[in-house]
């Protein structure tokens, strides 16, 4: 219950923040997160779609947004997003996780156990675990 008004002071102040700074991508992401902790996926997806208007080659943005569209069980563009994380930096390796975790459930799991054997070459130690379990 705390940490849930204090999420909701932080929302209050992130509103004040972009009033007073609407070109600020940072401040969108970061409400976006907020947002997303008090279970309001769809106002995070907003956020994100603003941070990435005002600044498109950030990872975060895109990593963010796809965690929010998984949530919302949008696989397709939790995907895509993941995507455009990797083409920004391709050694990430938590979004080759996430890619290879959500393409895995989606039905892909070729592909996803592609992604989490990247993954684990690029130190992501949970991935080890899901490929002993998934991808034998």
């Amino acid at each position: 219950m705390i940490r849930k008004r204090q999420f909701k002071a932080a929302l209050v102040d992130f509103n004040a923040l972009i009033n007073k700074n609407p070109e600020s991508a940072r401040s969108y992401n970061q409400r976006g997160l907020i947002k997303a902790a008090l279970g309001d996926n769809n106002g995070a997806l907003t956020d994100y779609n603003d941070a990435i208007a005002l600044k498109n080659n950030d990872f975060n943005f895109y990593f963010n947004r796809a965690l929010s569209n998984n949530a919302l069980g949008f696989f397709t563009e939790a995907i895509s997003d993941l995507n455009v994380c990797i083409e920004l930096d391709s050694k990430q390796a938590k979004a080759y996780y996430k890619r290879g975790i959500f393409s895995y459930v989606s039905g892909s799991k070729e592909a996803g156990c592609i992604d989490l054997r990247k993954s684990a070459e690029l130190g992501f130690a949970e991935a080890y675990d899901i490929l002993r379990i998934y991808c034998r």
